[in-house]
């Protein structure tokens, strides 16, 4: 499962949101019938397979329990999520709760992020991207130069 590239979106007046084909490729064969949405980063909206939220609890119970911030975190991680079904349409329900808290409206850009899928409002997304534009270059070649 390798998700990428950004989709325009339009959420409908029952917060649904069509997953496209390409991405729904990804999620396998057969496509699970339920996602799991949560609160990620950056006020985005997550959406993880069954599988990846599973080893994502895996990875997490991994560190150190100890770690208060890193209680929190799962707590408020698994707090913030839902299971979304996955309709014959291909939509999935965004959770009024989490919709609000992303301040999600009736346009989204759903955007693959190599092992989940992040939905973002658009204009937040070009904020981020205006921010994190000019390390784009600089953070590639430390990441891959040592690499190729």
């Amino acid at each position: 499962m390798a998700f990428a590239v950004v989709f325009p979106r339009v959420v409908d007046a029952k917060r649904r949101v069509a997953i496209p084909n390409p991405l729904r490729d990804e999620l396998g064969k057969p496509a699970p019938r339920k996602l799991y949405v949560t609160l990620g980063s950056y006020q985005c909206l997550w959406i993880l397979t069954p599988g990846q939220f599973e080893r994502w609890g895996q990875r997490l119970l991994e560190n150190d329990d100890k770690d208060p911030d890193l209680a929190a975190y799962r707590r408020m991680f698994y707090g913030r999520a839902e299971s979304s079904d996955l309709d014959r349409q291909g939509r999935i329900l965004i959770p009024e709760r989490l919709a609000k808290r992303a301040e999600i409206g009736n346009e989204v850009l759903l955007i693959g992020v190599f092992d989940h899928i992040q939905l973002w409002d658009p204009s937040r997304w070009a904020e981020y991207e205006k921010t994190h534009e000019d390390r784009f270059d600089e953070t590639a070649e430390r990441v891959f130069s040592s690499k190729l």
